[in-house]
């Protein structure tokens, strides 16, 4: 009897570390202001900016990490990641008020702000994690990083896929 309940509760450890592995993901910034996608330590195609997380994670935090490749001090270039609704991305990065303690973030707009991670400098690393019941399948969202001068060309969308991330 202990030694089923010790397997079950292997399984469900083991099961429950697989679905957190395929809501996690990983975005490299570079001092070329610049997002990659890596699987493992390989960077994988990111032409399209779109993080593809699988359907299943909208019931399990989403993990994202941030590693800063480059070298330029956080000052300089700093870089995070806010998740917002597609259609608050420019509000959002353009409100006046944004400084480096807030992460880059106005107050006056901090209410359409999903989930945002600390910025950091070359070197440096950070995590962000979306609680599961902020997104849903059928809006359209998007991740950026609010450095000021970056969302340009620092954004990409989430889209929620059928079976595993790809």
């Amino acid at each position: 009897m202990i030694k089923t309940i010790l397997v079950l509760a292997s399984l469900t450890a083991a099961s429950a570390q697989a679905a957190k592995k395929e809501c996690t993901f990983h975005l490299t910034g570079t001092d070329a202001m610049q997002y990659g996608l890596l699987e493992g330590d390989k960077e994988v195609p990111f032409a399209d900016k779109t993080i593809k997380i699988p359907k299943k994670c909208l019931k399990e935090d989403i993990d994202i990490t941030l590693k800063h490749v480059g070298k330029l001090p956080k000052a300089a270039m700093g870089h995070n990641v806010v998740v917002s609704d597609d259609a608050d991305v420019i509000k959002i990065a353009t409100t006046a008020g944004a400084k480096p303690e807030n992460e880059y973030i106005a107050d006056a707009v901090k209410n359409l702000v999903i989930a945002h991670s600390k910025t950091v400098g070359g070197g440096e690393s950070t995590l962000l994690t979306i609680k599961a019941n902020k997104l849903k399948d059928a809006k359209a969202y998007a991740f950026f990083c609010s450095f000021p001068g970056h969302f340009g060309v620092m954004r990409g969308k989430l889209s929620f896929v059928d079976g595993a991330k790809s």
